[in-house]
């Protein structure tokens, strides 16, 4: 039993006995001792995973508002390219930031979601994207830009025409390119000629794929869903050397979708020089947990973590949405989300000793570091990828947030500071100053109230009493329709028992799971249980457990709204699809797409 609810079953009995001019005082020394305890319990809750509160810096805003862009650093210098502005107009323009100022450049051609890749010979390759407004069409177009000039020269065209394609430098200084957006996926390559050529047809058609460094001069190329939009088999791994393989891994963990374009080799942690090709990926199962993918070679192992992949913070739930951003020389990577609250997390993966641990066809043996940090809600701070900034920070320029129309003009550091505090980190001292002062004040009521009424061997034997009754087993132990009972502090006390029980462990999501069971792990009975349930529902022990069912499967419709009937009855607990759409009708009044339809 836990300190709380003994403090409760005490303070009930001792509240009947004391003087009735003493209870509002009583009562509010009561609520000062419980307030710290239930601190101390959240904190605890929350401690899965290290949380920082940050906040970043707003920086000179660029000249244009932009999205579909691509950001960099060319030269040393920040620099943004193509993209599109207010009005899902495309630009044909460029950026870059030089002694405390933005400096708009004039490129030969628009890129709105094309590609750009930073070259080892310091030039700046760009090709493809949209030919029209709103993202429509493709184009062909491949221009060079110069970081020492400042200046765009078009030249050369692309095998196929292209808008969201992925592409990577190998090291042969060769760039491979693959994907497409509602056009023919093909495979080609780039090797410092005018002329792009074609070198294989994928197996899968994808859109924005990952391309990952896998070897001296080859790559490995796969994603979640196709050209169209529609989810694929992700497991399917092309290479552009090679031939096709299976990775049984990513049949369970999906990756992530990225939307919006970013440096194929962020997620990089290997080491060139010596051989070593790894990368890191974020990928989600089908019941929303998150896991960090090594890959190695063509090797893909989950990387071991101290605690769980967060997707909920003390805060509110979590949603990724970037890919890993590897700062190797801190042997540090990062991971970009947000909440519906606007609030902004950047999920820090301690991976250095984690990948040194893992072989060629082994997985790691040493858990990576995590710690989660957050902002406060902030408005303005668009969806786009992360960049890391020469001194090891992050940086996100322009983007959006709900609408295609409206860009930002923003810029915003993530200054990952490591003197910052943690979340709480101050909680403990303050709360031993509370627990202490409450205790100390209710000892002293106790000594008044003892000395006038003399039955401090009274008291000792009756609370003792109730504590044992507290502890024991309802006979009645049947889960019936009987008229629930009266609320009291007993019945909430064994409910919030239950209901931290759910939420820490997702019980829920088990379809098999019986009110006996429930019944042993909490040592109460299943009337007591049941009764708890009616008490604070007002529902059945089953009907509460098919609410959390269909709270989860919102949620999953929401993260996936393209997650099949079968996949999502499942994951949400429930043995069957009809046992699952008859009990999300009786709780919504509508079907699961009709929910999912509505505004």
């Amino acid at each position: 039993m836990r300190m709380s609810q003994k403090i409760l079953i005490f303070a009930r009995k001792f509240y009947r006995m004391i003087d009735s001019r003493m209870r509002v005082p009583y009562i509010i020394l009561t609520l000062l001792a419980l307030l710290p305890l239930k601190a101390m319990s959240d904190n605890h809750q929350a401690a899965a995973c290290p949380e920082v509160k940050m906040s970043p810096e707003r920086l000179t805003p660029m000249n244009e508002p932009r999205a579909g862009h691509t950001t960099l650093y060319a030269n040393g210098e920040l620099t943004v390219i193509g993209g599109r502005t207010s009005g899902f107009v495309p630009v044909q323009t460029a950026e870059y930031f030089s002694n405390g100022s933005w400096h708009t450049m004039q490129m030969v051609y628009t890129h709105d979601n094309g590609t750009v890749v930073g070259l080892r010979s310091g030039q700046v390759l760009v090709f493809g994207g949209h030919s029209e407004a709103l993202g429509i069409g493709h184009t062909f177009t491949v221009e060079r830009y110069d970081p020492a000039t400042h200046t765009f020269e078009g030249f050369g065209c692309l095998d196929t025409k292209r808008s969201l394609a992925s592409a990577i430098e190998l090291d042969s200084g060769r760039v491979a390119i693959s994907g497409n957006h509602y056009y023919r996926d093909d495979i080609e390559l780039y090797d410092s000629q005018p002329a792009f050529r074609h070198i294989k047809t994928p197996t899968v058609q994808r859109r924005h794929p990952y391309m990952l460094h896998s070897a001296a001069d080859d790559a490995l190329i796969f994603a979640p869903i196709d050209t169209c939009y529609h989810p694929i088999d992700a497991s399917i791994v092309d290479r552009v050397k090679g031939s096709t393989f299976h990775a049984p891994l990513l049949t369970q963990w999906t990756p992530l979708n990225i939307e919006s374009l970013y440096d194929s080799n962020c997620a990089f942690v290997g080491d060139e020089k010596k051989g070593v090709y790894a990368n890191l990926i974020a990928a989600q199962d089908s019941c929303g947990q998150m896991a960090i993918i090594l890959v190695r070679d063509t090797v893909f192992t989950l990387l071991p973590t101290d605690v769980p992949v967060p997707t909920r913070s003390s805060l509110g739930d979590i949603t990724y949405y970037s890919p890993i951003v590897a700062d190797r020389q801190a042997g540090k990577a990062y991971l970009k989300g947000g909440d519906n609250e606007l609030r902004h997390y950047v999920l820090c993966i301690d991976y250095a000793a984690a990948v040194a641990s893992a072989e060629h066809d082994r997985p790691a043996s040493v858990p990576a570091k995590l710690t989660l940090y957050y902002t406060d809600p902030i408005p303005d701070i668009g969806n786009q990828i992360p960049v890391l900034t020469p001194d090891g920070n992050l940086l996100i320029a322009g983007g959006i947030y709900d609408s295609n129309y409206k860009p930002f003009d923003t810029v915003w550091l993530f200054r990952f500071n490591p003197e910052t505090a943690p979340a709480g980190a101050g909680l403990l001292s303050a709360t031993w100053v509370w627990l202490v002062l409450a205790v100390a004040l209710l000892l002293i009521a106790c000594a008044v109230f003892l000395v006038r009424r003399r039955q401090r061997a009274t008291i000792a034997i009756e609370t003792s009493s109730d504590l044992d009754d507290a502890t024991e087993d309802d006979p009645s132990d049947a889960d019936d329709d009987s008229e629930p009972t009266v609320y009291n502090e007993t019945a909430a006390l064994l409910f919030e028992r239950l209901d931290t029980l759910m939420t820490s462990q997702r019980l829920y999501l088990n379809s098999e799971l019986k009110l006996s069971d429930v019944s042993e792990i909490l040592k109460a009975s299943k009337r007591s249980i049941s009764d708890s349930v009616k008490a604070t529902k007002g529902c059945s022990f089953s009907q509460f457990l098919n609410n959390l069912r269909i709270e989860h499967a919102k949620q999953l419709l929401r993260d996936n709204p393209n997650i099949k009937s079968t996949v999502l009855s499942t994951a949400s607990g429930f043995a069957n699809e009809t046992s699952f759409f008859r009990n999300f009708k009786s709780v919504t009044g509508m079907t699961p797409r009709e929910w999912l339809a509505q505004p």
